[in-house]
C-alpha cells in the first residue's frame, strides 16, 4: 500500500489522501457548527485527498447534511476524486459525493468513531 504521493501526479497515496480528506471534513462540520440550517448557502472546504486542494463549495447546510449522514461520504468539487480511494456516488453541477474505499473507509470509520466518544461526553 502506497502512503504518500504518487510520483509527481499530486495525487496522493491512498492513506495520505484519507488524512487529507478527514482533515477537511473537520473543517467543514466546525463551519456547520457555527451556522443555522435555515442560513441559506455557506461555503464549505472542498473534501478531497489532494495535497493542498483550497477549492471552496457553496452548499446549503442541508445538502452537507444530506452527505453526513454516513461516515464514509465526502462532499468533493467535480473532477476531484481519487479513484483508488473514492467511489463517486453522486454528481452535480457544484459538487460531487463519494464515499471512502478500502483504507480510506476504515480511516473514516475510525474517525467518526473517535468524535462520536466526545459527542457523548
Amino acid at each position: 500500500m502506497s502512503t504518500g504521493e504518487a510520483s509527481g501526479t499530486g495525487i496522493p497515496g491512498e492513506r495520505l489522501a484519507a488524512r487529507i480528506e478527514i482533515e477537511g471534513r473537520r473543517v467543514n462540520e466546525a463551519i456547520e457548527r457555527g451556522r443555522d440550517a435555515g442560513e441559506g448557502t455557506v461555503t464549505f472546504m472542498c473534501e478531497c485527498g489532494r495535497v493542498a486542494c483550497t477549492t471552496k463549495l457553496v452548499l446549503s447546510i442541508e445538502a452537507y447534511e444530506r452527505v453526513r449522514t454516513s461516515f464514509d461520504r465526502f462532499v468533493i468539487a467535480p473532477e476531484h476524486d481519487i479513484p483508488s480511494v473514492d467511489t463517486v456516488l453522486e454528481r452535480h453541477d457544484d459538487h460531487w459525493v463519494v464515499e471512502k474505499q478500502g483504507e480510506g473507509g476504515r480511516l473514516a470509520r475510525r474517525d467518526a468513531q473517535h468524535l462520536e466518544r466526545y459527542d457523548d461526553d
